[in-house]
């Protein structure tokens, strides 16, 4: 009876980052299909790499199983009944939204002398600081739509080496449907004193987000890079499929820090968030990836980390605690 209580005591807890707004948003649900993949392709012009990406992804859904070796009970999601794209419509009172909830007086105070902050709602990015200091430094720090269509053969080259879109079915699902995302390329000896921080708010009804993050580290370099995520509190359930891929050339570093902190729903079992990930890194030679990973609240939190260590003398951490009732 007492440890029941201390469970109802710890769901009665204010969820802090439960705020929903009055934004006016543009929404896309439907089925998981090649309409839906030329629907989001129209709306925000990708090139023909990229849908031809999501259309070799979406041959092989029916192949891949969904993972019977794990020991939770995971719900069948309905993936025909999903907003899978949310954007800020531009008559909605973003600013104010911002300044209210994201604290954004903070952010240009304090934050901003040593961090670059990419902030993605839903499934655009709507704040970036600091990117013209970087570019001068040869750094490439941008939302992952903005770098297709402004460095379309970076993208080309790189994505989908580290994670197939055949590796597994969150990574196909995320490779048929991903919106936005963190994209993050740092010449050679280059040591960026700056932090490079992304901040995902999963904020819609019914919304289910696929974003990938993408860095490349070349040689003699060294970067910082934190991510951190929210979502609004509903009574319905919400849906996080993500895709983390980290290339660290010869004799760089790399530090990746996550910070999620989940609505993990009521004692009742309504609402929450289901957190499906695939994060993998590829180490060359003398190179050095530390993964620092918290994960709270959330359903279900389904990890699926590793590193490739493929150069001679590299080396790989991972620290992560996921706690989920």
């Amino acid at each position: 009876m007492i440890k029941l209580k201390k469970i109802l005591n710890i769901y009665n807890l204010n969820y802090k980052y439960q705020y929903k707004n009055k934004i006016n948003l543009y929404l896309i649900r439907n089925g998981l299909n090649k309409k839906l993949i030329k629907h989001l392709s129209t709306n925000i012009f990708l090139y023909i790499f990229i849908y031809k990406f999501k259309k070799y992804s979406l041959k092989i859904l029916n192949i891949i199983k969904f993972p019977d070796w794990n020991f939770f009970d995971c719900p069948n999601i309905n993936y025909d009944n999903i907003i899978y794209y949310s954007s800020v419509l531009k008559d909605s009172n973003l600013i104010t939204y911002l300044k209210n909830n994201l604290n954004i007086n903070f952010l240009d105070s304090i934050l901003i002398k040593t961090n670059s902050i990419d902030v993605i709602f839903d499934s655009i990015s709507i704040l970036q600081t600091t990117q013209y200091f970087l570019k001068k430094i040869g750094i490439i720090f941008l939302p992952l739509f903005n770098i297709i269509l402004r460095y379309p053969l970076l993208i080309k080259r790189y994505l989908g080496t580290v994670i197939s879109y055949k590796d597994n079915f969150f990574a196909n699902i995320n490779s048929i449907i991903f919106s936005e995302g963190s994209f993050c390329y740092i010449p050679k000896y280059i040591k960026c004193n700056f932090n490079l921080s992304t901040y995902f708010k999963t904020n819609s009804y019914d919304f289910a987000q696929f974003e990938r993050t993408l860095l490349i580290v070349n040689e003699h370099s060294y970067i910082v890079y934190l991510e951190g995520c929210t979502a609004s509190m509903y009574k319905e359930s919400q849906l996080h499929v993500a895709i983390v891929e980290i290339i660290v050339k010869n004799y760089s570093y790399v530090k990746y820090y996550t910070l999620q902190n989940w609505y993990r729903g009521d004692y009742l079992g309504n609402g929450g968030l289901y957190n499906f990930t695939t994060k993998r890194g590829i180490c060359f030679n003398f190179s050095k990836l530390d993964w620092i990973q918290i994960e709270l609240g959330s359903i279900i939190t389904w990890k699926n980390p590793s590193t490739i260590l493929k150069g001679n003398f590299s080396i790989s951490n991972f620290y992560s605690i996921s706690f989920s009732i």
